[in-house]
């Protein structure tokens, strides 16, 4: 049987399995977009995270002829940056997961809409 269209301008529009077919392509395109994207950028946080670097000089202050004080604050900044930013990568991470699930989700609906159809 061929599909029933009508025209409104210069398109023509089918019949709403046709239209919803496409919908669900076009919703998975762009799942899959962002949730590359939000990999890529989860990534690059977990890069940076990475590049954090122990401080070379630590301050130290000597507290007896042989106890010698070390701050660990320069230690613990770094320690915390690092943090923050894999703190940022997971999220990124749970993003991209989240999104990912989405086109199989459009797709099994699609599937559903034309059985039904």
């Amino acid at each position: 049987m061929k599909a029933q269209g009508f025209r409104v301008g210069f398109f023509c529009m089918r019949d709403s399995s046709y239209l919803m077919e496409n919908l669900f392509m076009s919703m998975s395109m762009v799942a899959n977009l962002l949730a590359a994207l939000s990999a890529l950028i989860a990534a690059w946080f977990w890069f940076l995270s990475s590049r954090t670097s122990v401080p070379d000089n630590l301050i130290g202050v000597a507290a007896g002829p042989s106890i010698t004080i070390v701050s660990a604050n320069p230690l613990l900044l770094q320690a915390q940056k690092s943090g923050r930013l894999n703190a940022i990568a997971a999220g990124f991470s749970a993003a991209a997961a989240f999104i990912a699930a989405i086109p199989p989700i459009c797709d099994a609906v699609a599937f559903v809409h034309a059985m039904i159809s």
